[in-house]
């Protein structure tokens, strides 16, 4: 047992140096990744699906335009409340897509963007049940008029909702 020699083998300085520099570059490449993640969704959220693909061209952005589109008195207006930034909210439009598609939408169909109001003023949902004569609470929400009055009214959690709100208001299915 005497004659047994402990070899101590040191491990080179450089090859901690490159363990660091590896480690430094997957935190740093995780990182990337992560906030290119981040940017990415909030691009994808900042525009309402709907109005991104092209399925709704007539779109309000402030509380003016709005009395005005409602001060015409169109004899048919289906007015969607809504306000991005919110996944939840693009999911259900990303759903909504296959519903415009089978109803003719065109020219009655307004999407009312909340999304600054929302940000600028807290009491944003009081300028809106102001304005529409309706307290509207929670968003998205479907509002149809007709002749000027509002006939029906609906909080949107799912597409099913939309659906039984066009069959409900007799909203015309596209004929093709």
């Amino acid at each position: 047992m005497d004659n047994e020699i402990k070899i101590k083998k040191e491990v080179p300085f450089k090859n901690y140096l490159l363990l660091i520099l590896m480690i430094v570059a997957v935190v740093l490449i995780t990182l990337y990744i992560f906030k290119f993640y981040k940017v990415k969704n909030e691009e994808r959220l900042s525009e309402s699906y709907l109005v991104k693909e092209n399925l709704v061209s007539n779109k309000i952005n402030n509380i003016q335009e709005l009395k005005e589109v409602l001060n015409e008195s169109p004899s048919k207006l289906v007015l969607y409340i809504t306000y991005h930034n919110s996944s939840k909210i693009y999911k259900i439009e990303k759903e909504l897509k296959d519903i415009f598609n089978q109803y003719n939408l065109t020219d009655i169909f307004y999407i009312f963007d909340i999304t600054s109001i929302k940000d600028k003023v807290n009491d944003y949902a009081d300028i809106i049940d102001e304005t529409l004569d309706i307290n509207v609470v929670d968003f998205p929400a479907i509002v149809y008029y007709e002749d000027g009055q509002i006939v029906s009214y609906k909080k949107i959690n799912k597409v099913k909702d939309v659906k039984t709100f066009f069959e409900k208001n007799n909203i015309e299915k596209n004929s093709h």
